[in-house]
């Protein structure tokens, strides 16, 4: 029994659709769990949260892809490093810094400048790790685990319901094609 291709391509995009709104859900509780941690001082990292969908069709296959996007820098907000895996990040490290000290209002004349205190914080990681203080990490992670089920659950409905769908279609077409003949 062979499938309708326009018909993988409407089921596709049905799937899609419904992908969408499980990428939607898990891109605001990802953003709830972030506000919840206190962890916005530029805002930067929350508004670059962003989930999207799409499809990737070969000649046999089709996929949805669903992706949950943000700046680079959210696998440092995320978990706690080791002093041992802390990196000098460049120029790009130190202006984030500098954003940080400037959005927190932090600054200490002692350091002289807002790149001095930067440049002091990198040298403490270097030596103590970067720590997130009382339980503010796995904003990202914790969240998708803990949200797994859920997902797996909605991702489970649309996958019955898109094959039901073939299912019950391909038996239309069969038996018009039955009285047909």
């Amino acid at each position: 029994m062979l499938v309708n291709p326009t018909l993988i391509k409407t089921l596709l995009r049905v799937i899609e659709n419904d992908f969408e709104n499980i990428i939607r859900f898990l891109e605001k509780e990802v953003k709830t769990e972030l506000k919840a941690q206190k962890r916005i001082a530029t805002g930067e990292l929350l508004n670059s949260i962003e989930g999207s969908t799409r499809q990737e069709v070969d000649l046999f296959l089709g996929n949805v892809v669903a992706e949950l996007k943000a700046l680079e820098r959210w696998q440092f907000s995320n978990v706690k490093i080791p002093a041992k895996n802390v990196r000098f990040g460049g120029r790009k490290h130190i202006d984030n810094l500098v954003k940080w000290i400037r959005a927190k209002g932090i600054f200490n004349v002692k350091f002289g400048s807002e790149k001095s205190l930067a440049f002091a914080i990198i040298a403490n990681q270097k030596k103590k790790g970067i720590s997130t203080f009382r339980r503010k990490y796995g904003f990202m992670t914790d969240t998708i685990q803990k949200n797994t089920a859920k997902i797996e659950t909605l991702a489970t409905f649309t996958l019955i319901a898109a094959c039901e769908d073939i299912l019950y279609n391909n038996f239309c077409k069969q038996a018009q094609n039955i009285f047909n003949e």
